[in-house]
C-alpha cells in the first residue's frame, strides 16, 4: 500500500535542497524557457508554497495517482476560496 500523502505539508529543507539540484539535469534550452516565463517577484512563501504543490503533484505521479491531481488542486482551491470570503 501506498504511503499516506499528506497534501497540506511543508517541505523540509532536504526536499527542498534535492528538488534545487535537479537544475544540473535541465539543459540549456531549458533554462533559457523558464527564465522567460518566470517574474521572480514573488514572496518566499509563494514559491516554498509552489515547490511544495508541485512535489505533491510529483508524489502522486510516481503513486500513479494522475487522475486525482485536478482533485487535489480542486480541494485546495476551494480551501483557499472558503479563506477568502470568511
Amino acid at each position: 500500500m501506498a504511503e499516506k500523502l499528506i497534501i497540506d505539508m511543508p517541505l523540509s529543507v532536504d526536499i527542498t535542497r534535492f528538488f534545487s539540484e535537479q537544475i544540473n539535469l535541465l539543459t540549456k534550452g531549458e533554462l533559457k524557457h523558464y527564465n522567460s516565463v518566470w517574474n521572480g517577484n514573488q514572496s518566499d512563501d509563494y514559491y516554498r508554497g509552489l515547490i511544495a504543490g508541485m512535489a505533491v503533484v510529483e508524489a502522486m505521479l510516481q503513486q500513479d495517482l494522475r487522475k486525482q491531481v485536478l482533485g487535489v488542486i480542486a480541494f485546495t482551491a476551494d480551501k483557499l476560496a472558503q479563506k477568502e470570503i470568511v
